[in-house]
């Protein structure tokens, strides 16, 4: 299989393991994995 460029749009309400698995699973068969979430500076982080 060819490596693809996969882009992920991510929501804000998103479960961890929701994207983390999948992004994982496809970066080990050798894609290159970018994960994005609309209206979201590269700064910006949840507080708990």
């Amino acid at each position: 299989m060819a490596a693809k460029k996969i882009l992920m749009l991510v929501g804000d309400y998103v479960e961890d393991y929701e994207v983390m698995v999948p992004f994982q699973g496809l970066q080990i068969v050798g894609h290159a994995v970018h994960a994005i979430c609309p209206d979201k500076k590269a700064a910006n982080y949840a507080l708990f």
